[in-house]
């Protein structure tokens, strides 16, 4: 219990530090700005600025900062609460599946890192795209209705996708676990049909917007894979700097 506690000390004094006290960087103003124009109406994503990011992550962002925007603070405070989340996430499923030890070494893995938890709680969606994956894990161990578990894991998924678009190898290895967790293919196929489903229904807004251009830089993001795409709005340069 002690060890529990002096860990989440650690972790939460760590964590405001970087968040009152870390220097801010391009992506983090970047990102806060975009959102804000477009909460405030001034700017349209693909109509006059491009967006690397995903909408999940991206209208998160202009919904925070429609509340308390212009604000560089409280787009880390919202990191710091998803961080948060993915760390009690981590706890419990390596607790269910090997132990309060381990699950508290497996914390202290990520959480004790000073690099990590700087990302993790500056103004970009890191941490909310742990949060979502970590989400989309322990779904698989909660002891309800296997369909319903599924579904849930698999939009969780989505949700992480559609907050870094480069995670999507991971859909994939999610199908193949639930597989093999529950072995049963009317499960994996409710996989693959409630992921697919989510990713086109959280998607369509960016779509809407100019379908083409958000391909574009959804692409983009998988570096020079995008050139295998007959996308012409980026050449090779272009290609390497925005896929950071």
């Amino acid at each position: 219990r002690m060890a529990a506690v002096g860990l989440a000390a650690l972790v939460l004094i760590a964590s405001f530090y970087y968040v009152f006290f870390a220097d801010s960087w391009f992506d983090e103003t970047e990102f806060a700005y975009k959102g804000w124009l477009t909460s405030e109406g001034r700017a349209t994503p693909f109509l006059d600025f491009g967006l690397k990011h995903p909408p999940v992550s991206f209208y998160g962002q202009v919904f925070l900062q429609g509340l308390f925007g212009p604000s560089l603070l409280a787009a880390r405070f919202l990191s710091l609460f998803f961080f948060l989340g993915l760390l009690l996430l981590l706890f419990d499923v390596v607790r269910r599946n090997a132990g309060r030890s381990l699950a508290l070494f497996a914390v202290a893995l990520l959480a004790l890192h000073p690099f990590i938890i700087g990302k993790m709680v500056s103004a970009v969606p890191y941490s909310m795209v742990g949060f979502f994956g970590m989400l989309s894990v322990w779904f698989l161990f909660v002891r309800v209705r296997p369909a319903w578990v599924v579904v849930f894991s698999s939009v969780a998924m989505a949700a992480a996708i559609l907050s870094r678009y480069n995670i999507l190898p991971l859909l994939p290895l999610l199908w193949l676990l639930v597989f093999f967790r529950f072995k049963r293919w009317n499960l994996f196929f409710l996989s693959i049909a409630a992921s697919v489903g989510a990713l086109g229904v959280m998607w369509a807004p960016f779509a809407l917007l100019d379908f083409e251009y958000a391909l574009s830089y959804a692409a983009i993001m998988f570096g020079p894979f995008a050139k295998l795409l007959p996308l012409e709005f980026f050449d090779a340069g272009e290609v390497s700097s925005v896929s950071g």
